[in-house]
């Protein structure tokens, strides 16, 4: 998750380069949990629902860990956080 905004347009190549290499990998974290397999394999059947897939992906991941999610927004983990310069 720390490297979803690899995912957004324009984004870092190389940051969504640990995305995908951390996605690759996520199988053998969360292998005894389907949910959270199905959530993976969405982005290799569905690449072009990158958001979606992240959002899914990232509350499976949350309920298998029992992490309560019911308070936060979709756009909580569809936007994520990043750095921008500002100019004054």
């Amino acid at each position: 998750m720390a490297n979803r905004h690899g995912l957004v347009p324009n984004g870092d190549p190389e940051i969504n380069r640990e995305f995908f290499r951390a996605l690759n990998e996520a199988f053998a974290v969360f292998g005894k949990s389907k949910q959270v397999i199905v959530a993976i394999k969405a982005f290799k059947i569905h690449s072009d629902r990158a958001s979606d897939n992240v959002i899914i992906l990232a509350r499976e991941v949350c309920k298998d860990l029992k992490i309560d999610t019911s308070f936060l927004e979709d756009e909580f983990f569809s936007e994520p956080f990043v750095p921008y310069n500002e100019k004054r």
